[in-house]
Parts: C-alpha cells; sequence; structure tokens
C-alpha cells in the first residue's frame, strides 16, 4: 500500500468511527455548550489557513 492510500485508509477509519460516536451521543452532544477554544478559533481563526497548515502535515511535505 502506497503512503497516499494507507493515509485515506486512515481517514476513513477515522471518518466512521467518530460518524458513530456522533450519532450514539448526538443529544448530550448537542446539550452542552462549544468549548471556548472552539469558539475562539471558529470566530477569530484564519480557517483557511489552518486547513492548509493541516493538510501539509498529513501527507508528509515540509512547512514552507
Amino acid at each position: 500500500m502506497n503512503h497516499v492510500a494507507g493515509i485515506l485508509d486512515a481517514f476513513g477509519h477515522a471518518y466512521h468511527t467518530y460518524d458513530e460516536y456522533l450519532k450514539t451521543y448526538e443529544a448530550q452532544l448537542k446539550a452542552q455548550p462549544a468549548p471556548q477554544v472552539a469558539i475562539n478559533f471558529y470566530r477569530d481563526g484564519d480557517l483557511y489557513i489552518a486547513v492548509l497548515r493541516k493538510m501539509r502535515y498529513v501527507v508528509g511535505l515540509q512547512p514552507s
């Protein structure tokens, strides 16, 4: 299995695991307030840059 295929397989597994968790605990999660760190990130963060940095890390590219 090549590197990219391994990454995609890991993402698929993570997605299904998290999706199952969200479905199981949906009501409890919706009843809780969002953590302040999440509010700050989505309100004030540069989401485009954050996603680019994460994707560079995942595919093994060196930071520029």
